[in-house]
């Protein structure tokens, strides 16, 4: 696990556990989509999972993002901070309809 920071630590173990295999966290540069570096990626389905901190991203569009992404051909999923602190369980959700229904939770 080369997780640089503690939310992505933490998502990236809620990940494993709910969906097995699925994601794989490449934040520290080992994946590079339109000159942007994506969190956690699906190879096989062309998804990215992007983490939004409350602090640092504030103010931006993720729309932004999606859209640099799917020109590139990567569908995105944006998840904010404080998705994951108000309700784990709607995020679990939201990965889950991401994902096509695929889950282990």
């Amino acid at each position: 696990m080369e997780v640089c920071y503690k939310l992505e630590k933490e998502f990236e173990v809620f990940l494993e556990d709910k969906f097995p295999s699925m994601w794989k966290y490449v934040g520290t540069g080992k994946k590079i989509i339109a000159g942007k570096c994506p969190d956690f990626i699906n190879k096989e389905k062309n998804k990215v999972i992007e983490l939004y901190g409350d602090y640092w991203h504030k103010g931006q569009n993720p729309q932004d993002r999606i859209d640099l992404f799917k020109k590139e051909g990567w569908n995105t999923l944006v998840i904010w901070e404080s998705e994951i602190k108000r309700n784990l369980k709607k995020v679990e959700e939201k990965v889950q309809n991401f994902c096509g229904g695929i889950y282990n939770g």
